[in-house]
Parts: structure tokens; C-alpha cells; sequence
């Protein structure tokens, strides 16, 4: 019997232990006061959960607002440019004014406090290839390869 309960009692305290610094710090986040609002002082954690990427079809370019829209399945999105946004098309910088309707767009987006969605980088066109072969065909991984080593 006592061997059982020198067994148990460093156990009854780890877990009373453990159970008090919960309440501990249960306490301690109801005291601290709510953040007023999400600012530009964010961990970067936090504001990167707000960027996702895009991919579509170009409907419409407007240069005087500095938007684009993509095409829907079942409503449009636009999105608001900046002059940090970073375009390309092919391998080459571009500008908003080179995107054309029924381009195909890729980019990283990110969701603004008002609402909007404001792009930070957009492709026009195609996603370059990283390394195209010889016969246009990229072989399946784990494959073996057919070229030839010096």
C-alpha cells in the first residue's frame, strides 16, 4: 500500500501542478484588454494568414482605377494594384496595362482591413516552364533519367 502511494504522490503533484498553471493563465488572459484594431505592427504570422494565391481567367483591366477582374464561375473578383505590385508576363516585368482579356492570371494576394484584396505579385500568361526538356515532356518523378552523363 505505501509503495503505491510514493508511486502516485509525484504524480498528484505534477498534475496539480499543471492544473494550477492552467488556471493561472486562464486568469491572466481574461485581465489583458482586447486589441483595439489590427495594425501594420502584426506579427508577420498573423498578416501573411491574410495572403492567398489567385489563378484565372483575365475579364477586365481598368488603368484608371488600377483594378483587374478575373472571371467567376459564379461572381467576378476584382483586385485593387498598387505601385508595389509586382507584374510580370513570360520572363519579363510588365505593367497592369499588359494584361489583356482571356489571359491567363497567377499571383499572391492579400485581404485588406476595409475588404478589398489587394494584389502584390501578378503574372499574365502562362507559368514559365522551370526547365523545359528537349521533347516538351518533363519526366514522372522517381523515373530514371535519359540523359546522357559526361
Amino acid at each position: 500500500m505505501r509503495s503505491t502511494i510514493r508511486k502516485l504522490l509525484p504524480v498528484s503533484l505534477a498534475l496539480a501542478i499543471l492544473a494550477f498553471a492552467s488556471a493561472a493563465q486562464a486568469a491572466d488572459t481574461k485581465m489583458k484588454p482586447a486589441a483595439a484594431s489590427k495594425t501594420a505592427d502584426q506579427p508577420k504570422t498573423e498578416r501573411a494568414t491574410n495572403r492567398y494565391p489567385i489563378r484565372g481567367k483575365l475579364k477586365a483591366v481598368d488603368t484608371t482605377a488600377k483594378t483587374f477582374t478575373l472571371a467567376g464561375a459564379e461572381k467576378d473578383r476584382v483586385f485593387k494594384t498598387n505601385a508595389q505590385t509586382v507584374f510580370t508576363k513570360g520572363d519579363k516585368t510588365a505593367a497592369l496595362v499588359d494584361g489583356k482579356p482571356g489571359d491567363e492570371v497567377g499571383g499572391l494576394v492579400e485581404k485588406q482591413p476595409d475588404g478589398s484584396v489587394l494584389a502584390l505579385r501578378v503574372r499574365f500568361g502562362p507559368k514559365p516552364d522551370a526547365a523545359p526538356s528537349a521533347t516538351g515532356a518533363q519526366p514522372a518523378r522517381g523515373a530514371p533519367s535519359t540523359a546522357a552523363t559526361p
